[in-house]
């Protein structure tokens, strides 16, 4: 899964953090990557959490890789990622590699 945003509230990105969660979307991750979170908003009262803390807070619960600040989003340097097409996504010390699944190697493996 991919997320970013811009211009949004962090107590909107904890309500879609926990809309996903309760939905069972997180659990059944592979992988998560995460984006620009460009110019979030606060209210009066501090939320207390970047929108990157909020992230961790619900993907601590699970046992998949997480990518923090991938780039794309609403920044200058906004790679662009294929909607729908299989990856393979390694997060180590180094960073974060992201490898599309040729449609060839997608369908061995759904075939088993």
């Amino acid at each position: 899964m991919f997320i970013e945003d811009i211009d949004e509230y962090l107590y909107n990105i904890d309500r879609m953090m926990v809309h996903l969660d309760r939905t069972g979307k997180l659990a059944s991750l592979a992988g998560l990557l995460v984006g620009h979170f460009t110019d979030s908003n606060d209210n009066l009262i501090p939320f207390g959490q970047t929108p990157y803390e909020i992230i961790r807070t619900y993907a601590a619960k699970y046992d998949f890789p997480v990518a923090y600040g991938f780039p794309v989003g609403h920044e200058p340097l906004n790679m662009a990622l294929i909607c729908g097409r299989a990856a393979h996504m390694v997060v180590d010390e180094a960073g974060v590699h992201l490898n599309y699944v040729s449609v060839a190697q997608h369908t061995e493996a759904a075939l088993g």
